[in-house]
């Protein structure tokens, strides 16, 4: 399936990764934290991104996000497994999901 991956300092990319959760670790670096986005897409964070101390990348609502993550769709043959999204999504998703310079400060919520 295809993802919408945000590598901290690069353009957000279509990236095609398997459907399970070692590839999805293996993208974050670490454990996963799924956020709800509008339109059945879910943002895949690092559960541990800022006490790992990870680089700012993204900013979604309120809150800053560290290292890569990518996006996903709510399967809608089955809700509670995700699927690829494609080129349609991206524009769908690009509102929601905003660029934050690395060089931001971040400090673990206490």
């Amino acid at each position: 399936m295809n993802v919408l991956l945000y590598r901290v300092g690069q353009p957000p990319a279509l990236t095609p990764v398997t459907n399970d959760l070692s590839a999805f670790q293996a993208l974050v670096g670490g454990l996963i934290q799924p956020v709800d986005l509008p339109n059945d897409y879910v943002l895949i964070c690092n559960d541990e991104g800022l006490l790992l101390g990870l680089a700012p990348n993204v900013q979604v609502g309120g809150a800053v996000i560290a290292g890569n993550v990518f996006v996903v769709k709510i399967d809608p043959d089955d809700p509670d497994q995700w699927t690829g999204v494609t080129a349609d999504d991206v524009p769908r998703i690009r509102p929601w999901i905003r660029r934050v310079s690395p060089a931001v400060a971040l400090s673990p919520r206490d």
